[in-house]
């Protein structure tokens, strides 16, 4: 559950990071910001037209030719490769244009242009740079590589539910509609991973054809619906048109089956009134009006904050889970359990691994409404995100779930009955 697989045609990219992310949030100087942001405004990113294009190209002349199966096992590696050489251009575009700045900033005696690649990587502004610049680097792949490198960063999963997001009418910025999105992500589906993939569509009220364009995707191909409430609008309580489009989506997902997937967490929208549009209460409402809606919280309403003094969201995403049994689930997506270290969590991480396990010992229903997210490749910025299925497996198993049996339901379980899938 949770994972993105989209690229930068498909998204506002130097809108989300000047509007939302920003220099504060990304904890950059701004040398190191404006650089990226340049690099991001700089991606020449295939189309959905163009992959398309390939795709078939390549289908028709036969598996030895498939970009997705390639005769070489070791040809998505090469991407890897890349991202090195790109990000030793990067580095030394900086040095050449910023160079006395960065020593200034950094208070470094030696002149940066005099440090190895290992030297620089030991100071933390820059070794989070690299990873923020790996992320922009990916998002100007074709998506099937996207995607391809998502299975091979996370082995242990063998099942994707990849969303797209709508972002272009809250940020502008031009993105491919995501009825274009959608028709490659069926193509890739049925002609290249049938057994893995399992995509969910995207919905914005801001949008007025957001529901045709769900209800034109084949039968079967559409296995939820992201809604990105940080983008301007609350589930109800936006007025008679965006309401109505609202009202229209909760009835068709219902009588199809097709569960929502929520962003619930005070993040990523562009200011603080927006992202107060993603509190888990207000879905109560909702769920009361159209009994049949299943709903997964992403984030869990910053699931991670439930041992401190920030915890009211992710106490109000637990309490959704206990009162529709069944119908509510919560994903920990960007949370400590993929990150922290099984061995020695931090003491926070502690706090908040005993707070959840002791919530989970005593309630069935939270051990069946918690559902394990990634939020790849948002998460690629994040220092271990390639341990991610690993640790949260390992944290489970010591300092969260109380039997296996819990483990099993948290890793896969909640999250097929989530999705109707067996």
């Amino acid at each position: 559950m949770h994972c993105h697989a989209f690229n930068a045609a498909d998204f506002p990219l130097p809108q989300f990071l000047s509007k939302v992310l920003g220099p504060r949030v990304l904890e950059l100087p701004l040398w190191a910001f404006g650089a990226l942001l340049r690099r991001a405004v700089s991606l020449r990113t295939p189309t959905v037209e163009r992959e398309l294009r390939k795709l078939t190209r390549d289908d028709s002349a036969g598996p030895r030719s498939d970009p997705t199966r390639a005769a070489e096992p070791d040809e998505f590696e090469r991407d890897d490769e890349m991202d090195e050489v790109e990000w030793n251009s990067f580095v030394r575009e900086l040095q050449e244009n910023h160079g006395d700045e960065i020593s200034r900033y950094l208070g470094l005696e030696t002149p940066i242009d005099a440090l190895s690649p290992e030297q620089l990587l030991d100071i933390p502004v820059v070794s989070a740079l690299r990873r923020l610049f790996l992320w922009v680097v990916l998002m100007g792949r074709y998506r099937y590589r996207i995607f391809e490198t998502l299975k091979r960063h996370q082995p242990e999963v063998n099942r994707f539910a990849p969303s797209i997001v709508d972002f272009t009418e809250w940020l502008g910025g031009k993105a491919e509609h995501p009825s274009e999105q959608l028709r490659l992500w069926e193509y890739l589906r049925t002609k290249h991973y049938p057994d893995e993939l399992m995509p969910m569509g995207t919905f914005c009220p801001r949008r007025p054809d957001g529901l045709e364009t769900l209800k034109s995707a084949p039968v079967g191909s559409l296995f939820g619906v992201k809604v990105y409430n940080p983008m301007g609008f609350r589930p109800l309580g936006n007025g008679e048109v965006l309401d109505g489009r609202l009202e229209d989506l909760y009835g068709w997902v219902s009588g199809k089956s097709i569960p929502i997937l929520t962003h619930a967490k005070q993040s990523n929208g562009p200011d603080g009134h927006s992202e107060e549009m993603a509190a888990p209460r207000l879905w109560r409402e909702v769920l009361g009006k159209y009994e049949k809606l299943r709903l997964c919280l992403g984030h869990g309403g910053g699931i991670e904050n439930l041992a401190t003094a920030k915890s009211e969201w992710a106490r109000q995403s637990l309490d959704l889970v206990e009162e529709f049994p069944g119908r509510v689930f919560l994903g920990f997506s960007f949370s400590p359990i993929g990150f922290a270290d099984p061995e020695k969590p931090k003491p926070k991480e502690s706090a908040f691994f005993s707070e959840l396990a002791r919530r989970l010992q005593q309630s069935a229903n939270l051990r069946g409404g918690i559902c394990y997210g990634s939020d790849w490749h948002m998460i690629r910025r994040k220092e271990g995100q390639k341990l991610h299925p690993s640790r949260a497996l390992e944290n489970l198993r010591r300092h969260i779930a109380p039997d296996e049996r819990t483990v099993e339901q948290i890793m896969g379980l909640n999250a097929q009955r989530l999705l109707g899938v067996g």
